[in-house]
């Protein structure tokens, strides 16, 4: 039986994420390892014409 820890968790989203063809700038911020944009700047660049997870 494999053990699931948090930290497994979020590597394996981030992994599949980038993937599936993610900006890998784009996975650093979902990760929060880039912090300098505020909410509504990330809210503006994946909604943007032509993002690839536009919502």
């Amino acid at each position: 039986m494999t053990v699931l820890f948090p930290h497994l968790l979020r590597h394996a989203c981030a992994t599949h994420n980038y993937e599936s063809g993610m900006p890998l700038w784009d996975v650093q911020v979902l990760l929060g390892l880039l912090m300098s944009l505020s909410k509504q700047e990330l809210f503006d660049r994946w909604n943007r014409p032509g993002a690839l997870y536009a919502g």
